[in-house]
C-alpha cells in the first residue's frame, strides 16, 4: 500500500514539475502550495510579472497518472467539497492533468466543471475544455484564466450602478465579454438601462446589447461574437413596455434616427427582438398624444427633473421614430397609418407627419434605415 502511494506521489510529483517548467519556461510565476494541504489547490500561477495582466492569478490541482485517463479526454473526481472549493476560491480555479501515455500537459476550468454535475451528485467529472498545453495553446489558457479573474476580482454587475462614468463603462465592457459565455452579464445590463445616467454609457449599453441580435452592421470577429444559444437567452429579455421604449427613446440623439450606422440602429435591433412590439408602439403613440405633462416626464420618459438633463422629453422625440417603426412593421402601411389618423387625429399634427403620408403614398412603405 506504502509503495502503491508513493508510486502514486511520484507521477503527481512529474505532472507538477513539468507545470511549473512551462509556465516559468513563458515567464508565468508558479507557486507551489505545501502537499500537506489538503485543499484542492497544488499551485497558484500568477498571470505576468508586469502589463495588463500584472496581478491576475489563478489556483492549479495538478494531476497525474493513469486513473485520470478516458477513452476519450480526462476526468477527475469530484465531490461536494471539491466543488465548493472550486466554485468560492477566491480566484480562479484550473485543472492540469499530465496525460500517462503522451506526457503532455491538458488544462479544464474548474469552476465550469464544477457545473456540469448537480450539486447533490459526487463521482467523477470531464475535463472541460481538454485542451493540450502547448506553446501555441497557450494564450487560450490565458485567455479563460484573465476572463474568470475578470468576472471575480471586481464583478463588473456592481459597477453597472456607478456614477463614474469611467467605471461604468468599463463594467459594461467587462459585461460583454463575460456575457458571451454567461447570458446572466447581458440580461441585467438590459435591466439596469433605465437607471444608467450617463449619456455615452447609455449608448454603450445599448450597443453591447445589440451583439446579441443579428445586427448586419456590426464589424464581428472573434471577441465580440456571441453564441447562438447564448443569444436567444439574452434576447429572451428583450420584452418592451410602452414606457420602456419612450425612455430609451428619449435618450437617443436628435440626429441619426433608425439611420445604419447609428446608435438608433443598434436600439432597432434590440426592439425588434419583442415579439410583441407592433403593440407596444401602439400603445406608446396612443398615450404620447393625450398624456398629462407630469406624469409624461415623470413616469414615461424620466426625464429633468426626474432624471438625468441630457433626457429629451419632447413628445415629438418619442413620436416619430415610434411612428416610423410602426409602419415599417406593418403589413400594409397605407391601412395602418389610415387606422392610426382615424383613432388619433392629432398625430397629423406631428412636424414630420406630411413627409412620413407622402412617402407611404408614393411608395407603399417606409425604409426606416
Amino acid at each position: 500500500m506504502n509503495s502503491s502511494h508513493n508510486v502514486s506521489r511520484m507521477i503527481e510529483r512529474r505532472a507538477v514539475n513539468a507545470s511549473r517548467t512551462f509556465f516559468e519556461d513563458y515567464d508565468l510565476i508558479f507557486q507551489e502550495i505545501d502537499l500537506r494541504n489538503d485543499i484542492g489547490k497544488d499551485a497558484t500561477l500568477d498571470l505576468a510579472r508586469s502589463g495588463k495582466d500584472a496581478g491576475l492569478a489563478v489556483a492549479l490541482q495538478i494531476k497525474g497518472g493513469q486513473k485520470y485517463k478516458r477513452k476519450t479526454g480526462h476526468s477527475i473526481p469530484i465531490n461536494q467539497r471539491l466543488r465548493n472549493i472550486w466554485r468560492n476560491s477566491s480566484i480562479p480555479m484550473f485543472v492540469i492533468v499530465q496525460d500517462p501515455d503522451d506526457e503532455e500537459l491538458y488544462w479544464g476550468n474548474l469552476t465550469e466543471m464544477a457545473k456540469l454535475l448537480r450539486p447533490e451528485e459526487a463521482g467523477t467529472v470531464p475535463v472541460f475544455p481538454d485542451i493540450r498545453l502547448t506553446p501555441d495553446g497557450l494564450e487560450a489558457f490565458l485567455e479563460a484564466a484573465r476572463l474568470e479573474c475578470s468576472a471575480r476580482r471586481s464583478d463588473p454587475l456592481l459597477n453597472l450602478t456607478s456614477a463614474d462614468p469611467d467605471l461604468l463603462q468599463s463594467a459594461l465592457l467587462d459585461c460583454l465579454a463575460l456575457g458571451r459565455h454567461d447570458p446572466r452579464y447581458l440580461t441585467l445590463v438590459r435591466t439596469s438601462l433605465a437607471f444608467i445616467g450617463d449619456q455615452k454609457s447609455f449608448f454603450m449599453a445599448v450597443d453591447l446589447l445589440s451583439h446579441a441580435t443579428p445586427h448586419p452592421d456590426i464589424f464581428w470577429h472573434k471577441n465580440n461574437h456571441i453564441k447562438e444559444e447564448i443569444a436567444r437567452v439574452i434576447c429572451k429579455s428583450y420584452r418592451w413596455a410602452p414606457s420602456d421604449i419612450a425612455l430609451l427613446l428619449a435618450r437617443m440623439p436628435e440626429e441619426g434616427g433608425w439611420s445604419r450606422g447609428t446608435i438608433g440602429q443598434s436600439l432597432c435591433m434590440i426592439l425588434l427582438e419583442d415579439p410583441a412590439l407592433d403593440w407596444s408602439l401602439d400603445r406608446l403613440l396612443t398615450e404620447a398624444l393625450r398624456e398629462q405633462d407630469l406624469t409624461w416626464r415623470s413616469c414615461w420618459v424620466k426625464g429633468p427633473p426626474f432624471g438625468p438633463k441630457w433626457v429629451r422629453t419632447d413628445r415629438e422625440a418619442i413620436i416619430v421614430p415610434s411612428l416610423t417603426l410602426s409602419l415599417h412593421l406593418a403589413a400594409d402601411p397605407r391601412a395602418r397609418l389610415s387606422e392610426l389618423v382615424e383613432r388619433l387625429p392629432t398625430i397629423q399634427q406631428v412636424e414630420m407627419y406630411t413627409e412620413i403620408a407622402e412617402e407611404i403614398e408614393v411608395f407603399g412603405y417606409l425604409d426606416i434605415f
